[in-house]
């Protein structure tokens, strides 16, 4: 005899009611049975099946069902569970973290760092190279080492600063690791002295020069800002505005018109 599945459908739907309707679906339950072919039931049940599957697996995966496996124990702050310090999740049990040669596990046992003197490569814990006149950094920037005070990083070795007249040598152990005196400034190889024109000044960085207030910087000089009537110096002292009452045109104040 041949399989059936039930239909839900309308009248206009009812097989011989309505010739030109399009062929029935298989159900579950409905209002009319309708004979579909054993091919198409098991499709949807496989169809029914994965998505069930979907579903639950990765719940099962993380524990949320059951109990917890060897070396685990159960989450405090919900359902499933965690692996104990020193163990990691892979495919629902807790396995053993592998720690290499010159490592250890970090406080929470999750995970392994390196020792003192080592960084890591790949799953692995390798020495730090350190140059002569170079020391040991606390993290693995540049390979875990740099240069000591007086000294450059160039390559994978550290050379000796040699600031030329009028420089000393800097914090940083980048570039030339040698910075101009204040009042001059790099030019190559070298330090040149600022020209601190008439009426200007060294800026607090000794870098750079500025004009006193009323004389505003055109090229190398500070020359004075001329005020026409009606105006006075604004907040930065070189340049003006004008008075409650007039307009600036060009260089002159003008009287607003009402």
């Amino acid at each position: 005899m041949d399989q059936t599945a039930e239909y839900v459908g309308t009248e206009a739907h009812r097989p011989g009611l309505n010739p030109g309707a399009s062929s029935a679906s298989c159900q579950s339950a409905g209002e009319f049975v309708h004979t579909c072919s054993p091919g198409r039931l098991r499709s949807h049940f496989a169809l029914a099946t994965f998505l069930l599957l979907t579903v639950t697996a990765p719940l099962a995966a993380q524990g949320t069902a059951g109990a917890p496996p060897a070396n685990a124990r159960a989450n405090a702050y919900g359902p499933g569970w965690d692996c104990s310090r020193g163990f990691e999740s892979k495919l629902g049990r807790c396995v053993v973290i592998q720690v290499p040669a010159n490592a250890f596990l970090d406080a929470d046992g999750r995970q392994w760092r390196c020792d003192r003197a080592y960084r890591r490569v790949g799953a692995s814990c390798v020495a730090v190279a350190v140059p002569a006149n170079g020391h040991l950094r606390d993290d693995d920037y540049r390979g875990g080492w740099d240069c000591n005070r007086g000294y450059r990083v160039a390559g994978a070795n550290c050379v000796r600063i040699v600031p030329p007249a009028n420089a000393y040598a800097a914090d940083s152990t980048f570039g030339s690791g040698w910075e101009c005196e204040r009042g001059y400034v790099r030019l190559a190889e070298a330090c040149s002295p600022l020209l601190v024109p008439e009426h200007g000044y060294l800026n607090a960085n000794g870098r750079s020069v500025s004009c006193e207030r009323s004389y505003r910087r055109e090229g190398a000089y500070c020359r004075p800002v001329r005020l026409p009537a009606n105006a006075f110096l604004d907040y930065s002292g070189d340049d003006w505005r004008c008075a409650d009452g007039f307009r600036r045109s060009g260089t002159e104040c003008v009287a607003v018109r009402e």
